[in-house]
């Protein structure tokens, strides 16, 4: 409410979320899970794996100081930084802990993890091998576990 709507939409056309969308707050409704059709969204907003993708891949390219990427976002090279520096340390508990975490011991990654009642998300760019590589996993079932979302990652 405080940045107003039109800042958030450009935040994410500036990150490259071309699909997404961030109406405000979640809205959680109620639905029988097992109806003979799909529940209806206890959210409007969109996010895509390819957005998220996208996203990542712009803060660490301006974090290195792509031009074309600091240009995109239009932030500074220190920005992205900060940026990705948050992403490096989040709060790694319940939902937090993502979807690769568990499988990647000390592997360095920026991450940022996403959930609701029956789907979780988490993107991330994997420093592995001397490479980045952008892993966007997306979990989404009535009733989703845990552990059923994190065996996918």
């Amino acid at each position: 409410r405080q940045l107003g709507q039109a800042a958030v939409d450009d935040g994410l056309r500036r990150l490259g979320m071309w699909s997404s969308t961030y109406p405000g707050p979640y809205r959680a409704t109620t639905a029988l899970l097992d109806a003979p059709k799909p529940p209806p969204l206890a959210t409007t907003r969109v996010t895509t794996a390819q957005d998220l993708g996208r996203a990542l891949y712009r803060l660490h390219a301006g974090a290195l100081g792509n031009r074309r990427a600091l240009r995109e976002t239009d932030l500074t090279r220190h920005q992205a930084r900060l940026g990705l520096s948050l992403l490096l340390r989040p709060e790694r508990e319940g939902e937090n802990v993502g979807l690769l975490r568990p499988w990647l011991g000390n592997t360095l990654v920026a991450e940022k993890n996403g959930w609701l009642s029956d789907a979780l998300t988490t993107a991330a760019i994997v420093y592995r091998r001397g490479a980045p590589v952008i892993v966007v996993v997306e979990a989404y079932r009535p009733g989703l576990s845990r552990t059923a979302a994190r065996a996918l990652g």
